[in-house]
């Protein structure tokens, strides 16, 4: 039998919104971090067939696109929980592109035996928990806050020394 598989770059996406994506609904991926929060977040994974060991994937799997959801959503889900869940809350959107880095390695080193090579993970659209996305926010206040009242210090010094050098003069 002679099957076709498509050998160019492709790419397969798990995403919150309903319709976008390899999936109908809501298909991102939930992460229990370290510290025991919730994350969630979209997943684009890129890859290609390789053209050498592409019957594998048909004698393994079947023909057509069923190695996407048997194998690149299934193994791609448990490696990002895995790899993310080692990290903390505060943590892993900092850390994401090492992160990414470490789930396409793990991913290549498990599909590359069936013919798929993975070439770019993405991870986009973190959800957090709604009660951290507010004490974020903030922090992130009281930050700017602080940034502004040191400005307003350092404006109050400089009239400060304006007046005193004008005292001065006189």
């Amino acid at each position: 039998d002679v099957y076709r598989l498509d050998r160019t770059m492709q790419v397969f996406t798990m995403s919150k919104h309903a319709n976008v994506g390899d999936r109908v609904g809501v298909d991102n991926v939930r992460i229990k971090v370290s510290d025991g929060s919730n994350v969630e977040v979209d997943v684009d994974v890129n890859y290609r067939i390789i053209s050498d060991k592409a019957a594998t994937i048909i004698k393994k799997v079947g023909p057509g696109d069923a190695f996407k959801n048997k194998m690149i959503r299934s193994y791609t889900r448990a490696v990002i929980r895995e790899m993310y869940g080692a990290l903390t809350l505060e943590t892993i959107f900092p850390q994401r592109k090492n992160q990414n880095l470490l789930v396409e390695k793990a991913l290549n080193r498990e599909l590359e035996k069936f013919g798929i090579a993975v070439t770019l993970i993405n991870t986009t659209n973190f959800i957090f928990n709604p009660e951290y996305d507010r004490l974020v926010k903030e922090k992130k206040a009281k930050a700017q806050e602080f940034k502004n009242q040191t400005a307003a210090q350092e404006q109050a010094v400089k009239e400060q020394e304006a007046k005193v050098a004008f005292a001065t003069r006189e």
